[in-house]
């Protein structure tokens, strides 16, 4: 297995069989995971993840995801994937093979099938807000084993959707991580948000865990619109504080209906660094 990750096996017979099937060779099981793929394996639109029998696989750009999935699923009670194995995928751009259990429910939004809240009552839609508030308070109660350091999960670079497609850092401190372009209105830059930049680089934030892309496609709930899961954690990263706010309130989701609603009266609001970061998006085209 690829280094710090480690199965983690409970007292089941199935986890018992499944734990010998992990001393085979990497390669052996990479070749059979993908082998099954093929055969059965059935893909999720704009996702690197296939859909199986028993599991779910998906291709890595690093072995963070499954780390972060893993630290989550044991220190918080928020219901997401029970990583099961990671190998080398033979793949360039992602090397890593992932698989993990999969999780009852349907994404809130998905791409052809639209928006499932449209259908959701007053009263469920304020259930969900209510747990998703819990679990956005037991993520921001992780705190990073880095110190200071803005970084991916195992402390190495990050993903984050917001800053670029390709990934970025680490970086030794947040006025490190807020002189990158990505943090920083393109000139002409105006007063109003000169003084928001300088505000923002004098306040001392938290770094903590986020996922980095906390959005309906990856949020689970079955048919009574009960959240049954948190999804896609390959953008989670140790943190400034706000970054779990602005990364979900990127491009057009701020004013995406509903989802609008959910992010003011459920994620901590950071309103002056949304300002900031709406005109940092905007002078740079994003």
């Amino acid at each position: 297995m690829p280094p710090l990750f480690r199965y983690q096996r409970s007292s089941s017979f199935g986890s018992l069989v499944w734990a010998l099937w992990l001393h085979l060779p990497p390669t052996w099981r990479g070749a059979a995971y993908r082998l099954l793929i093929r055969l059965r394996g059935e893909e999720i639109p704009f996702s690197y993840a296939h859909r199986l029998p028993w599991f779910y696989a998906k291709l890595c750009w690093s072995v963070d995801e499954a780390l972060a999935t893993e630290h989550i699923r044991t220190h918080t009670a928020i219901p997401v994937p029970y990583i099961l194995d990671v190998v080398p995928s033979g793949c360039a751009n992602r090397p890593w093979l992932m698989i993990s259990s999969a999780l009852s429910g349907r994404p809130l939004f998905a791409n052809g099938t639209g928006h499932r809240l449209i259908h959701a009552s007053e009263p469920q839609l304020q259930r969900i807000k209510d747990d998703l508030r819990g679990w956005i308070a037991q993520l921001r109660a992780l705190r990073s084993p880095y110190g200071g350091r803005v970084c991916g999960f195992a402390g190495g670079p990050l993903r984050s959707f917001r800053a670029g497609e390709e990934p970025v850092g680490p970086f030794d401190s947040i006025v490190e991580f807020h002189s990158q372009d990505f943090c920083v209105v393109a000139p002409p830059v105006r007063p109003r948000f000169a003084e928001l930049t300088a505000t923002r680089n004098k306040r001392a934030y938290t770094i903590c865990l986020v996922h980095g892309d906390l959005l309906l496609h990856n949020l689970l709930a079955d048919e009574d619109f009960r959240l049954t899961g948190m999804i896609d954690l390959e953008s989670a990263a140790w943190m400034p504080e706000y970054w779990e706010t602005l990364s979900s309130s990127r491009s057009h989701y701020w004013r995406m209906w509903c989802w609008k609603d959910i992010l003011h009266d459920v994620f901590p609001q950071y309103e002056e660094e949304l300002e900031l970061d709406r005109e940092i998006q905007t002078s740079r085209g994003d």
